[in-house]
């Protein structure tokens, strides 16, 4: 992750630590059901934990039909990227107009998504999948709300994967999202990912700000309805928390 690493020092240099800790995103989608019941019901890669029953859900929770996998690809648009940069840099300049016009530069400067793309292709993620770019965020914030730092490696990155696009092919949401829809949703989680490790990196030899910035990180998961206190990320995927 060497050029990952880059990319999160070219960041620091841009946009200070208060303004990456502080940064928060609303979904488009209400993902919460889906994902927890992916995490509550099959916590354990490969199927339920043997010393847990798996329950089945209910019926007003089953899709009509099962989504596909590609379903979760998007073709990316140049137009629709700058339009979401723009978004993203207007809800930074609410709170940091100076960090924005700094984020701003740094994005002018180069390709945030090819150089995330380039970073992220050892671990069999793209930037173009939905559920490539959930696993990074939802990596990358697990992480940070236990103070971590984990470069990890293609097998914890895959099996994670699967267990995401599990959970999004249960998204009814989903079925009318267009690329547009899903190249924002990917392209916010890649930028959130970034600026949480980036967080966690300048945060590492600071305990009291590490806590800062994993009680933000934490509480912004929720907002995804995601409760990172209740999981753990092994090298298996997720499981349930004890």
């Amino acid at each position: 992750m060497r050029k990952f690493k880059l990319l999160l020092f070219i960041l620091c240099a841009f946009v200070p630590l208060g303004a990456r800790a502080q940064i928060s995103w609303q979904p488009n989608f209400n993902l919460a059901p889906a994902m927890m019941q992916s995490v509550i019901l099959n916590p354990c890669s490969g199927g339920g934990c043997n010393d847990k029953p798996r329950r089945e859900p209910r019926p007003s929770q089953r899709p009509t039909a099962a989504l596909s996998a590609a379903s979760l690809d998007y073709a990316p648009s140049l137009e629709v990227r700058k339009r979401n940069y723009a978004q993203f840099t207007a809800k930074i300049r609410t709170k940091y107009p100076v960090a924005a016009a700094n984020f701003e530069t740094f994005l002018a400067s180069q390709d945030f998504v090819a150089s995330m793309g380039r970073a992220l292709k050892p671990y069999g993620l793209r930037t173009d999948n939905l559920a490539d770019a959930f696993t990074v965020y939802l990596d990358s914030a697990w992480l940070a709300s236990r103070g971590l730092q984990d470069e990890g490696n293609r097998a914890k990155a895959q099996a994670l994967r699967k267990q995401v696009e599990a959970a999004l092919l249960n998204v009814d949401a989903l079925r009318q999202a267009t690329d547009a829809m899903k190249q924002e949703m990917a392209e916010t989680l890649l930028i959130q990912a970034a600026l949480i490790s980036a967080a966690v990196d300048q945060a590492k030899a600071d305990p009291a700000l590490m806590r800062q910035v994993a009680a933000n990180v934490t509480r912004d998961a929720r907002t995804l309805g995601i409760d990172l206190s209740s999981m753990i990320v092994t090298q298996n995927g997720l499981q349930a928390a004890r």
